[in-house]
């Protein structure tokens, strides 16, 4: 029996010595492997393309990512390009769809530049490879661009395509049917109410809400930005977002810090739509920390050949909206007041 054990002892030792002959060597012969993140959005007038690359070592991992050549190209190495194509509309479940045709012969050439405001972070910091190109009224939202990334040295390429996001007039966007009261928190609960057109290929929406103030006895008029709650396109015409009166008091009283300076109401508001397209939408979904037991998530890309995003977002801006003095909504004026926050 003792000899039995023994040889079953080494019958073991040996299927897990062949075992580990077969392991994944983390540090095996390196694969080029881009890493591409790029947003269009014609309402900019530069377009910014970052490109990165994975890279493996022996070593501390923080500690190489923190050396720039570790997860960067070197200037001149990269021919970084979009070309643009003609593109057919189509309709599918009531959203709009771009199907590209041919080439129009546009094409835009990115430069190489080294900007040093980077914020501290895992990679290398403050300095920041990026790619940009001037492209002010140049970018067409009938057209679909593709993204084209080339290592000149090893003549690897990586390719994306999206289309741009339609127009949305500026006055579009309202607050309770338009009404000019910057608010009228009299529903139950209270709560107020955005509507705006749904914008072809637009798949997400972020409402922002630009909320102005001055501080007593200063000129200087000051603001804050409330981010509302994002929200999915759907085949309506029309798209609507609730913001209630808690979450804009909570959000007002976490951005208005200097709480023992008097405060002055601002008597405008600005609204803001950030639009993004579906690619930009399953990137963010994919992204988003999880919210549920289930930890393991995947990774979402659309570069072909690589990793990362290439996608359209656009920032409209709705009018200014003005609160005229005495015919504001006395409900709404009293609850700033009670925010405790100086007013």
């Amino acid at each position: 029996m003792k000899v039995l054990r023994l040889l079953l002892v080494a019958l073991v030792v040996a299927v897990f010595a062949s075992a580990c002959d077969n392991d994944f060597n983390p540090n095996a012969e390196w694969r080029e492997t881009m890493v591409v993140y790029g947003l269009l959005d014609q309402d900019s007038d530069t377009t910014w393309i970052r490109v990165q690359k994975c890279f493996l070592g022996e070593g501390d991992m923080l500690q190489m990512s923190s050396i720039l050549d570790s997860s960067n190209y070197p200037e001149g190495e990269l021919s970084v390009k979009i070309v643009e194509w003609d593109a057919v509309e189509k309709t599918s479940g009531g959203l709009s769809l771009l199907e590209k045709t041919s080439e129009t012969g546009t094409v835009f050439d990115f430069q190489y530049k080294l900007l040093t405001n980077k914020r501290e972070g895992d990679f290398h910091a403050p300095s920041q490879p990026v790619y940009f190109c001037p492209t002010a009224n140049l970018l067409d939202d009938s057209k679909i661009y593709e993204l084209r990334v080339t290592n000149l040295k090893t003549g690897m390429t990586v390719t994306a395509e999206t289309p741009l996001i339609g127009t949305l007039e500026s006055n579009s966007i309202s607050v309770n049917n338009g009404n000019l009261s910057i608010f009228t928190f009299t529903s139950t609960p209270p709560r107020a109410l955005l509507r705006w057109p749904n914008v072809a290929r637009a798949r997400i929406y972020q409402p922002m809400i630009r909320f102005f103030y001055n501080n007593e006895g200063s000129d200087s008029l000051l603001h804050v930005d409330v981010l509302c709650p994002t929200k999915e396109a759907t085949n309506e015409l029309q798209m609507s977002s609730q913001i209630n009166r808690s979450f804009f008091g909570n959000e007002l009283s976490k951005l208005i810090t200097d709480h023992d300076t008097p405060k002055i109401m601002g008597d405008s508001i600005s609204l803001y739509l950030f639009v993004g397209d579906e690619n930009l939408r399953m990137f963010r979904s994919i992204s988003a920390p999880p919210t549920t037991l289930v930890q393991e998530r995947g990774i979402y890309t659309n570069i072909n050949g690589g990793l990362g995003i290439f996608a359209a977002r656009r920032l409209h801006i709705s009018r200014t909206m003005a609160v005229p003095p005495g015919s504001g909504d006395e409900n709404y004026r009293m609850f700033i007041k009670n925010l405790n926050i100086g007013f």
